[in-house]
């Protein structure tokens, strides 16, 4: 029965953060904060990295369909103008898979694994730091006349900023820093939130059933392992040799670069740890992430392509360093 039952209180958690989600989008309650910055900051290069920071920050399929509709709004007609407006939308939304408490490639971990926020956050804090290097050395290297924006004179609610702007973002900074507590915190968030949007009888329309079935079914699987881990170890000391390790590497990789899926790389590296011990851990997550960031199958990618003519070229141009660094770090913690 402990098997069915250990790490599945992440599941409540993962259905709350889908009922957020789902009021936050549906209401447009961030699209004020956009508004804000866009008339407030003087920085051109900023105003579309801070955009696309705060767009980001839901974790919705094709994340960036959010801030890139909003600074599609900003945007100047010229595509070859337009096409960096793609990179810093990308950077400024794909960090949040390394850190945050809203994210299922941070709550799978730590739910089939039996890690704190604050002890999945010791393995992962280089892969972060060096991505806030890259990312902030990639937006301070543009030239604001790189950047061409249209500023329009929009109304700002003023209460919706107040009212869920603000104790959401306090409520993710609680999350991280006050970690013991996070599910106090966001469970008393996401009461106000409903309260607030009168969104009661539209929260069942917001639960990904399919991926609850995943995650799920990942930890219980990951409890399986753990149970009888003492009966395999013999057999997996013999395939934890460097070949072997690098065939799984290799095979884990080009899955998470074909599913392009958070979810489904989340899930890789959690079993793949669950067998090979936490000292493959962030290789495994590095490789996963990092797969899963160049994935053709990646929705954010077209979306890009879409909105900026952003090609997949350009986006493996900007992306190829911050890889090769993280996968150093990563094969580093191997050796």
């Amino acid at each position: 029965m402990e098997i069915l039952i250990k790490g599945q209180e992440f599941l409540v958690y993962l259905i709350f953060i889908m009922f957020v989600t789902g009021i936050l989008k549906e209401r447009g309650y961030l699209m004020d904060i956009f508004r804000l910055l866009e008339q407030k900051v003087k920085s051109k290069r900023m105003v579309v990295f801070l955009v696309s920071l705060f767009g980001g920050i839901l974790p919705i399929p094709g994340r960036v369909a959010l801030s890139a509709s909003m600074l599609n709004s900003i945007a100047p007609v010229d595509n070859k103008k337009r096409k960096k407006f793609g990179i810093i939308d990308y950077l400024a939304t794909h960090h949040y898979y390394l850190w945050s408490p809203l994210e299922k490639t941070v709550i799978i971990p730590m739910a089939v694994l039996g890690l704190t926020y604050t002890q999945f956050m010791s393995y992962i804090w280089p892969l972060l730091l060096i991505s806030v290097l890259y990312v902030t050395y990639y937006i301070l290297s543009l030239d604001d006349d790189e950047i061409d924006i249209e500023v329009k004179d929009e109304p700002i609610n003023v209460k919706n900023i107040t009212m869920v702007v603000i104790p959401f973002l306090a409520t993710i900074l609680m999350c991280v820093f006050l970690t013991k507590y996070y599910f106090g915190f966001f469970t008393g968030f996401t009461l106000w939130l409903v309260y607030y949007s009168k969104s009661w009888n539209k929260l069942m329309g917001y639960i990904d059933w399919e991926l609850i079935w995943i995650v799920a079914l990942v930890i219980i699987l990951g409890n399986l392992v753990g149970s009888y881990y003492s009966v395999i170890e013999s057999y997996i000391k013999q395939y934890s040799k460097p070949e072997y390790i690098l065939v799984v590497s290799v095979i884990s990789f080009l899955s998470s670069f074909m599913l392009g899926s958070s979810a489904k790389y989340a899930s890789i590296v959690s079993l793949l740890t669950s067998v090979f011990g936490m000292q493959y851990f962030v290789l495994f997550f590095t490789l996963e992430y990092s797969a899963y960031l160049i994935s053709p199958s990646h929705k954010c990618l077209p979306i890009g392509q879409r909105y900026f003519h952003t090609g997949f070229m350009t986006y493996l141009k900007a992306l190829i360093i911050w890889i090769s660094l993280m996968m150093t770090y990563a094969l580093l913690t191997i050796l």
